[in-house]
């Protein structure tokens, strides 16, 4: 019983983290014209990004309602699996970048954490079903082509030079 109460708080709060990271998310990049500038609208009087919460809610309810708990969990996990994955494979690469200035914290054998981290990952990815992961493969093919699409639109391919 104890485990399973941990395991509730802790998908809760993933959920939850989630929830409310989205709309941010899309927020942000609107801002940064990577999307729809109306994602980017904050409501007058609560000043919160209302139009990419509201998105945000019904992508995730459809989401919800079209699948079970343990399916929306699993996805959830594969999901975090990638953007851990996308973290650790940065790590070499930004060490290596020549003209930026040093890191203030630099972590011991943090390339050989990093591989081994990656290598985790790919196990943990493994386990996953092909039917979870073909909808996480789905959700971010269709996220790279509206992304590509407006980056094409707007001409902002590179994101360095959208940096002031």
């Amino acid at each position: 019983a104890l485990i399973a109460v941990g395991a509730l708080v802790s998908v809760t709060g993933t959920l939850n983290s989630i929830m409310l990271a989205a709309p941010r998310l899309l927020f942000a990049m609107a801002e940064q014209g990577q999307l729809p500038r109306f994602l980017c609208a904050t409501h007058p009087r609560f000043h919160t990004p209302h139009a990419a919460i509201l998105i945000s809610a019904a992508v995730m309810l459809g989401l919800a309602l079209s699948g079970t708990f343990l399916s929306a969990v699993t996805i959830s996990t594969i999901i975090r699996l990638i953007a851990y994955a996308a973290t650790c494979a940065a790590l070499p690469v930004l060490r290596r970048q020549e003209g930026v200035a040093p890191a203030t914290f630099t972590a011991p054998a943090g390339t050989l954490v990093s591989i081994a981290a990656l290598g985790l990952c790919a196990w943990l990815f493994a386990s996953s079903t092909w039917s979870e992961a073909r909808l996480v493969l789905l959700a971010a093919a269709l996220g790279l082509v509206l992304y590509g699409a407006f980056s094409a639109r707007t001409g902002r391919h590179d994101a360095r030079r959208a940096r002031p």
